[in-house]
């Protein structure tokens, strides 16, 4: 139990550099000096890496989870965490989150602005709420939050 709460820890750390690894291809330059064409290299590996290592880590939750309630009688299916809204105090505020970056990356796509630190922030906080949306709404957070209860319970 402890062990998929430590887990669930890192897979959002390593979603939040997944996501904020954008904000580095602002010093990123495959044509720049040698800092920025390690910025460049840095901005892919952060991002894919992250996101690799974060999704295959909620994996190895998520056989934890089926393996734990194999045992169990009451098996009742949740919801995807990308279809459900609202299940979870944490999961409200990317919930709202959510559509709030959605506006104005969208009206980044089709007006051209001027300020690319802006519209990179913006993307890579978009991301970021996706990422936890999911994460926050999904059955092994809830999972982890069952479990603790019980430990609590339990434990006094």
């Amino acid at each position: 139990m402890k062990k998929d709460i430590k887990l669930m820890k890192m897979v959002i750390v390593l979603l939040f550099i997944s996501s904020f690894s954008l904000i580095l291809s602002l010093f990123g330059d495959y044509n720049g000096n040698a800092f920025n064409i390690i910025m460049a290299y840095a901005v892919g590996v952060l991002f894919w890496g992250g996101l690799i290592a974060g999704y295959a880590l909620l994996a190895v939750i998520n056989s934890h989870r089926k393996n734990c309630l194999a045992n169990k009688t009451d098996k009742s299916a949740g919801r995807a965490g990308i279809i459900s809204f609202f299940s979870d105090r944490i999961a409200v505020i990317f919930d709202c989150a959510m559509p709030v970056l959605l506006i104005p990356a969208i009206v980044f796509m089709f007006i051209p602005f001027d300020n690319p630190v802006l519209t990179v922030i913006v993307y890579s906080l978009l991301a970021f709420s996706i990422h936890m949306h999911c994460l926050f709404n999904g059955m092994n957070f809830k999972y982890i939050k069952s479990m603790r209860k019980k430990e609590s319970r339990l434990n006094g």
